[in-house]
């Protein structure tokens, strides 16, 4: 075989290669089950995630009985947050562009609210379980508190800091976010 028919050969099969890959099916868009995890899960593996954070440091705490009051208070106060409700397609479809945008400012802020009330809140059950502890449980839960928030900001980071998918932590080369493809 000479030069010319080998490359009209290897030519010939990439472009079958290519026609194949692209008559694949692929997900017709985004939701459970098409590359985003149902919401209903992920709640289920956050709540299952806190409860074993908070068995370990019980366990860390090795509590008296006498501090189990103080325990069960801080439990109650350190439940994770449910988000409000999303609206469906067909919601959505009825609103105006004007109408979405309120309703989506309006859960932004009550969203806010709630993190801002909870963090008061966790704040405020830390420090009278911390009344209630010895020195040396103190200084345990003080090492939880570190791993927790590390375990949160890495869980943060690992969704891109709450956005979608490709969207990343930040802004990303090409995007203003440091130099772009020259």
């Amino acid at each position: 075989m000479n030069r010319t028919s080998s490359r009209l050969l290897l030519a010939a099969l990439i472009a079958a290669a290519g026609a194949t890959a692209a008559a694949q099916p692929g997900p017709a868009s985004p939701g459970p089950g098409r590359g985003r995890m149902d919401p209903a899960v992920m709640q289920q593996r956050r709540a299952a995630l806190h409860e074993q954070y908070l068995a370990q440091l019980k366990e860390q705490l090795k509590l008296a009985p006498e501090q189990e009051s103080a325990w069960t208070a801080f439990v109650a106060a350190m439940q994770p947050m449910t988000p409000p409700a999303r609206p469906t397609a067909e919601q959505l479809s009825k609103m105006t562009p004007q109408e979405r945008a309120e309703m989506w400012e309006q859960r932004q802020a009550m969203r806010a609210a709630i993190r801002q009330g909870r963090t008061v809140q966790g704040d405020e059950a830390v420090q009278a379980l911390r009344a209630q502890l010895t020195p040396e449980q103190q200084t345990a839960l003080d090492q939880w508190e570190v791993q927790w928030k590390a375990a949160r900001k890495a869980a943060w980071a690992s969704t891109g800091g709450g956005m979608g998918p490709g969207m990343g932590g930040g802004m990303g080369p090409g995007m203003g976010g440091g130099p772009g493809p020259r």
